[in-house]
């Protein structure tokens, strides 16, 4: 007889086999957890110990508040449908190498459902949807249920379902008409349900709840089983299918091996390679000669080796909790066997469980799949490429459908007096600039990090300064500091969609600092000659989110307190930054007075700029931009905001205010009539001038408010209409601009709602990290807990 496991929480690796089975195939599993973050630790040590490959949860009890990296699982995407923190909600867990889609248009309305397509090449398309029903609910749900399987049952696609239905399926003579109904359902589609033991045992009761269905002549069904697990108190069901799913590979990085760096041989074997560079008058043959030194020489004292990136561990996820995870599963295993009491056992337990913390940053860029017209790309190069083409292209392709306009973009900026002239720097200037950029910025494709920039010290301070005085006397920018590696990053909807992403330029360490230095130069003299319009409240000094947001919010008030209403047009630009037109830009430049070598200077910036994705560690081909100011750059912001600088001055009844490309324009009236005549008029005007520019309003993301007291909302029922090339503005009654969510009477209860919640989950994560890290956790409460209530709180603090 074998010895039971007592207390100490030891479980043996034979017990721990038993409990977790070994997967084979393409596995798909389902777990109502009740509460997603209460147990997200738990699952992710189940997840080391059952690595399937899709996991359904039900009854997530979750909200907006979360984010995704707050329950995210390493290696895996997430997708999810939320209710509220008291109960329901869906999410499904998918491992990151498997290609798939959300299908959320066939999900009927009002349910709490999931479903996703696996594509993969030469193979069936696999619908995977996972359901929700509450219990006590009426019939109406296993109405929409009907409707899904009706919409599914067209497309030739296999077919796995899964959820907590609340629907006992276990035999009995007496079944409930809710049994029979979904019975029916699944006959009439020829789906088969493939769990036969319970799911949910109490003292009293054993019940099959959580349903996994499936065609019925589905013939690739390996495994399909019931695990105990004490996570919840119903059990995990799980199927193993006969399909090849590429499963995660190591993530593989280059390192540089500066624990055999000696810093005075690096230093000194630099300086006398580096000795030739000043005899060097053009700035591209300058760089192209240091950046091969400074590799070779790199190379030799600091070897790059290649790493795996292993998974990232919590500190709090010891081993004394994992053991105590698994003796907890072990001993409810065993009282469902045995029909022994275990709460007091898994009560000891869940106080070691609930000491986990739950907040976790998982951040992943892997793209297993990408739409380009009716194709779908697979492939890391293919995708990088697909990807690198839409980015170069969308600029253009904006533009093309833009109508032609007499207007000319020039004519409403008055001419600056003052002229910019670019000085030659100094050791100081330089040395100064270097020790400001930050050690955690990535390096670009020229593969030299700043921290060897840093160690190199003086030994590499005149041939640089060389080179950067040079680049300022002639106006030429050197190519290969033209070259950036381009990091798209996914934003929301679908992971197909190429226009989900944002493209980032990571550009080379050694432009990264030339840039700092003619951004100070450009930058001192448009302030010192006040050529950014008072309008504008981003990336200028002494002006921030909360400076914007205040004197909205302010103007706002003081008309409400004159009897008045607010007419507010929240406008969004597409792809803003990418559809930036270089010629445009340096006519406006030169506008406001940079001229000569500086301006030259900046065409060369501009001009023949290149750009490579990188997907997963793959790269494409090179690519030459035609429009867009580099996002992720030092020169990118300042430029776009010059770009748009002149917005303001279009408009005749609103007030702007902007920040970057995140523009609002607000007027005031009595009456319906008056705000709809004003934001219309300068709506149209807001569109004239986009046009001139080539610039492109998006009126699906357009939206406008009406933000007054409640007795003035009242005399505003009757309907206002917004409207732009036949396109209708909707009307809001609630908008967050910069991160704070601002209502129609400026009440900021929602937004107080919002922080309480996310308070909360802070404040919990502080409990739950003290017993880890009691030195640090002062700096862990400035992190977490601080902010929610500092930021922006002149705006909504009262």
């Amino acid at each position: 007889m074998q010895e039971p496991i007592r207390n100490s929480g030891a479980v043996s690796t034979d017990n721990q086999s038993k409990l977790y089975p070994k997967l084979k195939g393409f596995s798909i599993a389902q777990l109502n957890i009740t509460s997603l973050t209460k147990h997200i630790d738990e699952l992710r040590i189940l997840i080391t110990e059952m690595n399937f490959d899709i996991l359904c949860i039900n009854e997530t009890r979750i909200d907006k508040t979360i984010k995704n990296s707050e329950i995210g699982l390493q290696g895996y995407d997430l997708t999810r449908r939320d209710r509220n923190r008291r109960g329901g909600g869906v999410a499904i867990y998918i491992r990151n190498t498997i290609p798939y889609v959300e299908r959320s248009t066939i999900i009927p309305e009002n349910v709490e459902a999931v479903c996703i397509e696996v594509r993969k090449p030469n193979a069936k398309p696999i619908l995977i949807s996972t359901w929700y029903r509450p219990p006590n609910s009426n019939s109406e749900i296993l109405d929409s249920f009907e409707i899904f399987l009706q919409n599914i049952d067209t497309e030739n696609k296999e077919i796995i379902i899964t959820g907590d239905f609340n629907i006992d399926l276990m035999p009995s003579e007496t079944e409930n008409s809710k049994a029979k109904r979904l019975k029916e359902l699944l006959n009439t589609y020829q789906l088969s349900q493939l769990i036969k033991k319970p799911t949910r045992t109490t003292e009293s009761t054993k019940t099959l709840l959580d349903l996994i269905i499936c065609k019925t002549d589905d013939p690739k069904t390996a495994t399909t089983d019931v695990v105990e697990l004490g996570i919840s108190d119903h059990n995990l069901v799980y199927t193993c299918r006969k399909v090849g799913i590429c499963k995660q590979k190591p993530k593989i990085i280059e390192t540089r091996q500066y624990h055999k760096l000696s810093n005075a041989k690096f230093q000194n074997d630099l300086k006398q390679a580096l000795l030739h560079i000043n005899e060097h008058s053009d700035p591209n043959t300058a760089l192209q000669e240091w950046n091969r030194i400074f590799l070779l020489i790199a190379d030799i004292n600091a070897p790059i080796r290649l790493r795996k990136v292993r998974s990232d561990r919590q500190p709090w996820m010891t081993d004394e909790i994992k053991k105590l995870s698994f003796h907890r599963d072990y001993l409810k295993k065993k009282a469902v066997i045995t029909n022994l009491e275990n709460s007091k056992n898994c009560k000891e337990n869940w106080i070691h469980i609930n000491k986990l913390l739950n907040h976790k940053t998982v951040k992943t860029q892997t793209i297993n799949n990408i739409k380009f017209g009716d194709q779908n790309i697979t492939g890391d190069i293919n995708i990088a490429n697909t990807i690198n083409n839409y980015f170069v292209e969308i600029g253009p392709k904006l533009a093309s459908v833009i109508s032609p306009t007499d207007i000319d973009p020039i004519q409403p900026i008055q001419p600056c007096r003052s002229e910019f002239n670019l000085r030659t720097i100094t050791t100081t200037e330089l040395i100064q600039t270097i020790g400001k950029t930050n050690l955690n910025k990535a390096p670009g494709l020229d593969k030299i990090p700043i921290k060897l920039i840093k160690l190199a010290g003086d030994a590499i301070h005149d041939s640089l300064l060389h080179i950067f005085n040079l680049v300022l006397g002639t106006g030429i920018f050197p190519d290969d500091l033209k070259l950036a590696k381009i990091i798209p990053i996914h934003k929301e909807g679908d992971k197909a969609e190429c226009g989900n992403y944002r493209p980032i330029s990571v550009i080379p360490t050694v432009a990264k600092i030339l840039e700092k230095i003619i951004y100070d130069q450009l930058s001192s003299y448009i302030n010192d000659n006040d050529i950014i319009c008072k309008q504008q409240f981003g990336f200028r000094p002494n002006h921030s989110t909360e400076t914007a947001l205040l004197k909205c919010t302010d103007q706002w008030l003081l008309n409400m307190d004159k009897g008045m209403a607010n007419g507010v047009l929240f406008l969004d630009l597409k792809k803003a930054f990418d559809t930036v037109d270089h010629s445009i830009l340096l006519q406006k430049l030169y506008q406001y007075g940079i001229k000569g070598t500086p301006l030259k200077l900046l065409a060369s910036y501009l001009n023949n700029r290149k750009q490579v994705c990188v997907i997963n560690n793959n790269k494409s081909g090179q690519e030459t931009v035609q429009c867009r100011v580099p996002q992720g750059s030092n020169l990118g912001p300042l430029l776009f905001s010059l770009y748009i600088n002149d917005l303001p001055m279009c408009l005749e009844y609103t007030q702007a205010s902007m920040f970057a490309d995140d523009t609002n324009l607000s007027c005031t009236g009595r009456t319906p009539a008056e705000i709809e005549h004003k934001l219309n008029a300068d709506l149209s005007n807001v569109n004239d001038w986009l046009e001139a520019n080539r610039l492109t309003l998006n009126t699906d993301k357009t939206e406008f408010m009406i933000i007054a007291s409640k007795r003035k909302l009242n005399q505003f029922r009757t309907d206002i209409r917004i409207h732009i090339n036949g396109s209708i503005i909707k009307q809001v009654k609630q908008k967050k601009p910069l991160g704070i969510t601002i209502d129609n009477e400026l009440r900021w209860t929602e937004h107080i709602n919002e922080q309480c919640k996310k308070l909360s989950s802070a404040i919990a994560l502080l409990r739950k990290a003290k017993p880890h890290v009691p030195y640090d956790l002062l700096r862990i409460y400035n992190s977490l807990v601080v902010p929610y209530f500092t930021y922006c709180s002149t705006v909504w603090n009262d």
